[in-house]
């Protein structure tokens, strides 16, 4: 009886030593999947190169198509489409509500501009490529210019990256350029600076995260506004 108990030990305690060694074999890979499983569930932010945007800049519509398409910009070609005023005007005068609605415009430029578009114009053109269109309308009353509408768009939403246009009512080029920020949807950037290069009539923001360069200019009763894109920017997303 006691040599069976014996046998019994030993064969226990081998029993045991097998299963630590398998253990201890194991150990290394259990450590492995179980770092990776951890690693897997952390969110890590992709480290930032120059000239890339930041995942907050690429998250606003506006701000991507910019930066996407910045090239293509001034790459437009005359367009074959025959389209006349009577076509545009109605796109035109959408984007100038939500201008208005956005405060960059006053109600009564709004107003001037339905009018205008109801008027023949002497000079009117369209340029388009991939990405933007561009429309260009002129007044004249013999060599008298009465006024101008010059709109640069994304075609797919029709936000508006440039705008120059005739004015009823003159502000100052700061309040206009904090509306245009909010119609963009970039006023949620906190690093916009204000550029050394400003004047009685024109101011320029800038922003890092954004990679972008807001410009209001109000002068004579004409008004310019754009956005546009640093030209050092990588656009490889």
């Amino acid at each position: 009886m006691k040599q069976r108990r014996n046998s019994w030990c030993v064969a226990a305690a081998q029993m045991l030593f097998v299963g630590i060694l398998i253990l201890m074999l194991a150990l290394p890979t259990l450590w492995a999947r179980a770092k990776d499983a951890a690693r897997s569930q952390q969110i890590v932010e992709r480290p930032q190169r120059p000239g890339i945007l930041t995942e907050e800049a690429r998250r606003i519509p506006s701000l991507y198509m910019l930066h996407s398409a910045e090239q293509s910009r001034y790459k437009m070609e005359r367009s074959q489409q025959g389209e006349t005023q009577q076509d545009i005007a109605p796109i035109v005068e959408e984007i100038a509500a939500q201008l208005t609605e956005s405060g960059v415009l006053a109600q009564a430029d709004f107003e001037q501009i339905q009018a205008m578009l109801m008027q023949p114009t002497a000079n009117f053109e369209i340029e388009r490529n991939h990405f933007y269109t561009a429309y260009r309308l002129d007044w004249w009353k013999k060599q008298t210019h009465l006024g101008r509408i010059w709109v640069l768009f994304s075609t797919e939403d029709r936000c508006a990256v440039e705008i120059s246009v005739s004015i009823a009512e003159n502000r100052t080029p700061e309040e206009v350029l904090q509306a245009y920020s909010r119609y963009l949807g970039v006023d949620g950037l906190l690093d916009w600076v204000v550029q050394d290069t400003n004047t009685e009539n024109s101011v320029k923001w800038y922003s890092q995260t954004g990679q972008a360069t807001l410009c209001c200019t109000v002068e004579n009763g004409q008004l310019h506004l754009s956005i546009t894109a640093d030209d050092a920017l990588d656009n490889h997303f």
